[in-house]
């Protein structure tokens, strides 16, 4: 995965003990890595169809970029607020990403891969992405 994610922010969430990374990838890499993850948390809402994603469907095709989805991972990582080390963090994701779940964007990963199978579809396309990372999924999740 190294080098199909390009990081632009790292911050530090000190609710949750964590780090919030903003990234953007493409189409491809989205449905490589992110749409695997769908489902892996067990109180999420299953996918939709309804009107609305049919119309998000056809906006993929027509080339709309969509809002960021968020991947949430579980991290090992001391929190030490004024020595991070980006790099750390950044590898950490790339390396980790299949240990992730989508916190948020269920419905639109779901529309994505849809759309993937339609003849004008573009994967070279940009998506964005936040990473949300914690020492504990109870941390990300607010009940």
């Amino acid at each position: 995965m190294k080098q199909h994610l390009h990081f632009h922010t790292l911050d530090i969430d000190r609710v949750i003990d964590g780090y919030v990374v903003t990234a953007n990838t493409n189409y491809r890499i989205a449905l490589k890595y992110f749409c695997p993850l769908i489902g892996r948390l067990d109180l999420q809402r299953d996918a939709l169809k309804t009107k609305f994603y049919t119309r998000l469907e056809e906006d993929i095709i027509r080339g709309c970029v969509m809002p960021p989805i968020t991947i949430a991972l579980i991290h090992p990582f001391e929190q030490q607020a004024d020595n991070v080390n980006e790099s750390d963090i950044y590898s950490y994701i790339e390396e980790h990403i299949d240990n992730g779940f989508v916190l948020d964007g269920i419905q639109r990963l779901t529309t994505l891969q849809r759309a993937a199978s339609q003849q004008n579809f573009d994967e070279d396309r940009p998506i964005h992405v936040n990473f949300i990372l914690a020492l504990s999924r109870d941390r990300l999740l607010y009940t």
